[in-house]
């Protein structure tokens, strides 16, 4: 038996591979405040509905480069310069902080810390901008600010959160030889890396004059903030394509993890999984940090129910509860997990969510709602003139896309938000939910969440999400309803059920009758014939049981004592 559980162990930690890292823990709850120094169209519509009708491609952004090439860097500026001032106000991070939130992710970009064209006028006066918030958190409690360095040059994803969307090919020229149409998902790639072969699936080079670029600017924001408290972490990079080869951004991250630990040794380093959270990926990369000791850092994943495919309610909530089964298996590896994304959403609908009057091909797969697009003293907004992606997400006539509403739709994002928190909180080292606010579509909203009452204690004025009886009802949500995480305790069950049958056979080596209560067992060969057959079993009133396969009569039997 104790072989047996021995054994056991060894199988279980030699499938494990624990590095036995030593790792600062931290159980964070933040927001991020996207859609700031970084644009995304879909985070403020208003500020891209100009650029709607535009017939020309260099007259249409679809992002932050674009944005500044399309409007030229002096008015390009003069927006941002609005943006910036109006987009964060004290109220709304007071409000942040009151109720329970004490991080706040700031997604930041390359060119405001070491500046390139078509940036560089373009981006005046953001990092003051940048330092006013810092002195603002500063005066609000116990707020700290993550630095996310969310887009670098070359785009290190293709998304427009990355600062541009890579290859928008332009597909259908209309009048006047106007293009109209464009591609966009199709040909994403990351050009951050190396030069991509779309035809081969693999990098052809790589571009060490991008990398150490990053690096260096990494190096740049470290010693910014290597003496303000406010500023308690770094993000090394945000979203970094799947198809960059892993052991090569696993080196990268190393690197810049030396440079960040040796500007000051307390910062928090948050890695991205490169959409990648599976050991496989990240076995390698936890044996090498062992060389480190006092590690402040962690996996960042991002978990999004907006891309799903169509399901039930309950699926959607068992998807969710089973997250946690990965973020257990990098615990056990010795690496915790802050999913540094998540929203309520549970579709794509959102306009322009995947990208400029852009979406994924074939999704959404709901029937999307539709709203009064934001801004309304902005002119009727109509997106029917075009430019036009390979997807339609397009406002009509002053009404914009938001996403499919649920049957009894407030419960169900309540019962969501507590099965994300569970698993992020209870099982993973925190969260940062995306985004403080947008202006269009609640459920990306976390204001707004807190106001509805989706989020939160119902029953706090300030809606905190640490109460006792909001964290109750997180530290049980996930065991009520149908999740994904039953097939998982179903295999554990199987599981048992066999381990324990192991343990009776070997304990049935030990004993060799049944295990009858007050008889006494002696084992004996029998003999009948003159021939030696199996074993036979003393039992009460001194009656022999035999192994009688052949129908022996017992009054031919001969016992034979055997010692054993």
């Amino acid at each position: 038996m104790n072989i047996y559980i021995l054994l056991l162990l060894f199988v279980s930690a030699k499938s494990l591979e624990l590095a036995n890292l030593s790792i600062t823990p931290y159980n964070i709850r933040g927001v991020n405040l996207g859609g700031w120094m970084v644009l995304e169209p879909w985070i403020k519509p208003s500020m891209f509905y100009q650029f709607l009708g535009k017939k020309l491609p260099k007259e249409i952004a679809m992002d932050s480069y674009t944005f500044c090439s399309a409007l030229g860097s002096e008015e390009a500026n003069k927006q941002l310069k609005e943006h910036w001032k109006t987009w964060i106000t004290d109220d709304e991070l007071i409000k942040l902080y009151d109720s329970g939130i004490d991080t706040l992710r700031l997604p930041v970009p390359d060119w405001i810390y070491t500046p390139y064209e078509p940036f560089i006028d373009c981006y005046d006066g953001a990092l003051e901008e940048i330092d006013n918030l810092v002195n603002r958190v500063k005066k609000i409690g116990n707020l700290k600010i993550l630095i996310d360095l969310h887009a670098v040059k070359g785009s290190q994803n293709g998304f427009d959160n990355s600062g541009i969307s890579s290859k928008i090919n332009w597909i259908h020229i209309g009048l006047n030889n106007e293009p109209t149409t464009f591609l966009h998902w199709s040909n994403r790639e990351a050009n951050w890396f190396g030069k991509w072969s779309s035809e081969d699936e693999t990098y052809t080079s790589v571009n060490y004059n991008n990398l150490n670029f990053t690096l260096n600017t990494l190096n740049v924001i470290a010693e910014k903030y290597k003496h303000e408290e406010t500023v308690m972490g770094i993000e090394v990079l945000n979203e970094p394509w799947e198809k960059i080869p892993i052991n090569d951004l696993h080196e990268f991250y190393l690197e810049a993890y030396d440079i960040i630990r040796n500007v000051r040794e307390d910062y928090f380093v948050l890695f991205h999984d490169s959409f990648r959270l599976d050991l496989k990926h990240w076995k390698t990369f936890a044996y090498k940090l062992q060389k480190y000791d006092n590690l402040k850092i962690a996996i960042d994943t991002h978990i999004y129910q907006a891309w799903n495919q169509l399901m039930s309610v309950d699926e959607l909530y068992g998807k969710v509860c089973g997250e946690k089964v990965k973020i257990n298996e990098f615990k056990k590896l010795g690496l915790p997990v802050i999913v540094g994304e998540w929203s309520l959403a549970t579709d794509n609908c959102a306009m322009w969510l995947n990208g400029f009057q852009d979406n994924l091909p074939g999704y959404p797969n709901v029937i999307c709602g539709y709203q009064n697009c934001p801004n309304p003293n902005t002119e009727i907004i109509d997106g029917s003139q075009g430019p036009f992606g390979s997807g339609i997400s397009t406002p009509i006539s002053g009404m914009c896309p938001i996403g499919n509403l649920w049957d009894n739709n407030e419960e169900v994002m309540k019962l969501l938000a507590l099965k994300s928190l569970n698993v992020f909180s209870k099982h993973g080292s925190g969260w940062f939910f995306w985004n403080f606010k947008v202006e269009l579509e609640d459920r990306w909203d976390y204001l707004q969440l807190l106001n509805k009452g989706w989020i939160g204690d119902v029953n706090d004025m300030s809606n905190r999400i640490d109460t006792s009886y909001y964290k109750n009802l997180i530290e049980n949500s996930c065991y009520s309803n149908f999740d994904y995480d039953n097939k998982i305790h179903e295999k554990n069950v199987l599981y048992l059920i066999t381990t324990f049958m192991f343990i009776g056979v070997i304990l049935g080596c030990f004993c060799r009758c049944r295990p009858y209560p007050h008889i006494e067992c002696k084992t004996k060969y029998y003999k009948s014939n003159n021939k030696l057959y199996t074993k036979a079993t003393i039992w009460p009133n001194y009656k022999y049981r035999l192994n009688n396969s052949e129908g022996l009569p017992f009054k031919n039997v001969e016992l034979h004592t055997i010692n054993e």
